[in-house]
């Protein structure tokens, strides 16, 4: 008995397609799953992009400490804008997304910073990286990063940076 045209014909509430529905459940029902799915969306996201790409053990211990109440579609978002993020494609920083451990209903466990201090933080950080990536010199920091040499003493000043 030929049973593929049976089967063909079987709705998704037919007995026989129940009983070759597979339950899969939430990614944050399998935790052990986290880095191996980080891995191949990692590995296909290098294919998509073309270019290469590292990640540090600090990154993967935060996305594998993270709840992914939106499943796969969530970390896969998550990766790409960490590697939009990333410094040469190093993914080494975790991203402070809300949306990742957000507490269910909309409820808040910490203060928003204001704007202006997040973005201060995030100079202040560029800044010296680059400065260290260039042995101290403000003219070829200023240069990397696209700014005039005043633009950047000004900066430095402002965000307490010694050069």
């Amino acid at each position: 008995m030929d049973t593929l045209p049976m089967f063909r014909k079987q709705t998704a509430s037919s007995p026989l397609a129940r009983a070759n529905r597979i339950v899969l459940p939430p990614l944050r029902e399998r935790p052990e799953d986290i880095r191996w799915l980080t891995e191949r969306l990692l590995a296909s996201l290098v294919l998509e992009q073309g270019r290469p790409l590292a990640m540090s053990e600090t990154f993967l211990r935060d996305i594998m400490g993270r709840e992914w109440r939106g499943n796969v579609r969530e970390l896969r978002s998550y990766l790409e804008q960490a590697l939009v993020m990333s410094d040469g494609g190093l993914l080494d920083t975790p991203l402070a997304l809300e949306s990742a451990n957000a507490p269910p209903n909309g409820a808040r466990t910490e203060p928003i910073a204001p704007l202006q201090s997040i973005l201060e933080g995030v100079e202040r950080t560029h800044i010296r990286k680059a400065l260290s990536h260039c042995e101290g010199s403000v003219g070829k920091t200023a240069e990397v990063v696209g700014i005039s040499r005043k633009t950047l003493w000004e900066k430095m000043r402002k965000l307490s940076i010694t050069a």
